[in-house]
């Protein structure tokens, strides 16, 4: 099944709204902020909390646009220095 060709109008929505969750997903890991998005139609608040579900949506956008998905590095254990 071929996919079609999205419109403009399409690519500027889908553009501004992956802006708007990116911007979200910063905040959320900056400072763990609650911040309210659009997704279509509603308005979705996110937090620390649904971090993995906005990431999930940028993905989405971002494959809309054909753009790479975003990668999160894997958090590694903290090191600490030991002076002898």
């Amino acid at each position: 099944m071929i996919t079609p060709t999205p419109t403009p109008t399409e690519i500027a929505v889908w553009t501004a709204q992956l802006t708007e969750a990116e911007a979200a997903y910063h905040a959320i890991q900056i400072g763990g902020q609650v911040t309210k998005i659009k997704l279509g139609d509603r308005e979705v608040t996110t937090s620390a909390g649904s971090i993995a579900q906005l990431r999930i949506y940028i993905n989405d956008l971002r494959s809309r646009l054909g753009l790479l998905p975003m990668v999160v590095a894997p958090r590694t254990r903290a090191r600490r220095a030991v002076f002898l």
